[in-house]
C-alpha cells in the first residue's frame, strides 16, 4: 500500500526548489536536459540618450525575438531600472520583436506638424555605427503602423514618468509641452497612438465591418467618428458586407471635379486582413465596394458606376466636418 502521507511529502519537497534551478535527468544515464526558459525574454539595456544626434555605438541594442525589454537611463537617480517596454501586446499575450530588429532608441521630434505628435519609436539598423542611423527604417507594429509611444501618453501616464524625465534631460521636449498635452488629453483616458490623427499623414487601422472610431488632436480634441461608413443597405437593414482591415489614411482630392473644393478621400494603404465578402457577390449590388490595397475607399451610389467616396468638409457643420477642417488647417502648414 502506498503511503500518500510520505508520498505527498516527497512531492512537496520536490516543489519547493525553484523553477529554474531544476535540472531533469534523461533515461540516458549522464545526460542532462537544459532548464525550461523563463515565460518572458527580459533584457536588460543601458541607454545614455534619445536625441539621435548624441547616439553612441554604446546605445545600440538587439532586441530579436524579445518579448520586452528593460530600458535603464542610467541616470544614477533613486529610480534605477524603468519599466518593463514590450512589443506588442495581444489581450494577455506579449508578441515577441521581429527578426532584425537591432538599432537604436530614440525619439522622433515633429514640430513642423504638431510638437505633441512627438513620440519616442525604434529605428532599426543595419550595424551599430551612429551613420547608420540615417540609412535605417522605423520599426513597425503587426499593423503596419509606426511602433511608437507618442508623447500625449508620455506625459498622461504616471508609470511613463521616467521617460517623461529622460527627455527633458536631454532638452528633447519642455514642461510647458508636457503641461499642453496633459490639458488637452486629461478628459482622453487611455490613449491609443493608433487612434490620434495629427495631420492627413497619420494612419490608422481601418476594420471593414465596424465603423471607423479617432479623435483629431489640434488646439482641443476633436472626435471623428465614422460608424456607418463600410455599411450597406438591403431591404431595410443595414449591414456590412466585408471582413478584414486595412492600414489607411485620409486625403486631400487632387480630381479635377473638385478643384476649389476641399474634398477629402479615403485611402487602403496595405491591406492587413484580407477583405472576405459576407454577401453573395454574384447578386450583391451594394454601396460599398471591394477594398483594395493601394486604392482609394470606392462607393457605387443606387447601381451607379463605382466611384471614390468623397466628402465636401465644407457642405456640412457637423462635429466630423469641423475636425475635417481643422485638420486640412494644420496640413496645410506642414
Amino acid at each position: 500500500m502506498i503511503d500518500v502521507r510520505a508520498f505527498a511529502v516527497r512531492s512537496m519537497w520536490w516543489r519547493s526548489f525553484p523553477r529554474t534551478s531544476v535540472r531533469c535527468f534523461s533515461r540516458q544515464e549522464g545526460h542532462i536536459e537544459p532548464p525550461r526558459p523563463p515565460r518572458f525574454q527580459r533584457h536588460r539595456r543601458l541607454v545614455s540618450t534619445l536625441d539621435p544626434s548624441l547616439i553612441t555605438p554604446a546605445d545600440y541594442m538587439d532586441l530579436s525575438g524579445r518579448s520586452e525589454f528593460i530600458f535603464h537611463s542610467g541616470a544614477g537617480d533613486s529610480e534605477g531600472l524603468r519599466r518593463l517596454l514590450y512589443y506588442v501586446k495581444r489581450k494577455d499575450q506579449y508578441i515577441p520583436f521581429p527578426d532584425d530588429t537591432h538599432g537604436f532608441i530614440y525619439y522622433c521630434s515633429q514640430p513642423h506638424i504638431n510638437p505633441m505628435a512627438g513620440s519616442v519609436r525604434f529605428r532599426v539598423t543595419q550595424d551599430n555605427a551612429p551613420s547608420s542611423f540615417a540609412r535605417g527604417h522605423d520599426l513597425l507594429t503587426v499593423d503596419g503602423a509606426p511602433w511608437q509611444m507618442i508623447l500625449p501618453q508620455i506625459a498622461c501616464r504616471p508609470s511613463w514618468a521616467w521617460i517623461a524625465s529622460h527627455l527633458l534631460r536631454d532638452g528633447l521636449v519642455t514642461d510647458d509641452l508636457l503641461s499642453r498635452c496633459r490639458e488637452v488629453f486629461r478628459e482622453r483616458g487611455t490613449i491609443h497612438p493608433h487612434k490620434i490623427l495629427f495631420t492627413f499623414q497619420s494612419t490608422f487601422v481601418a476594420h471593414f465591418s465596424s465603423g471607423i472610431e479617432l479623435v483629431l488632436a489640434a488646439d482641443t480634441l476633436h472626435p471623428l467618428y465614422l460608424k456607418n461608413l463600410f455599411t450597406t443597405i438591403a431591404k431595410g437593414k443595414r449591414y456590412a458586407p466585408w471582413t478584414g482591415s486595412a492600414l489607411a489614411r485620409f486625403e486631400p482630392s487632387t480630381f479635377p471635379e473638385y478643384a476649389g473644393r476641399r474634398v477629402i478621400h479615403l485611402r487602403f494603404l496595405k491591406v492587413l486582413d484580407p477583405a472576405t465578402p459576407l454577401v453573395d457577390l454574384q447578386t450583391y449590388r451594394g454601396r460599398m465596394q471591394e477594398p483594395r490595397e493601394g486604392e482609394l475607399f470606392t462607393v457605387s451610389h443606387y447601381g451607379r458606376l463605382p466611384k471614390p467616396w468623397a466628402y465636401d468638409i465644407d457642405a456640412s457643420k457637423s462635429k466630423f466636418a469641423t475636425a475635417f477642417r481643422r485638420l486640412w488647417d494644420i496640413s496645410e502648414k506642414t
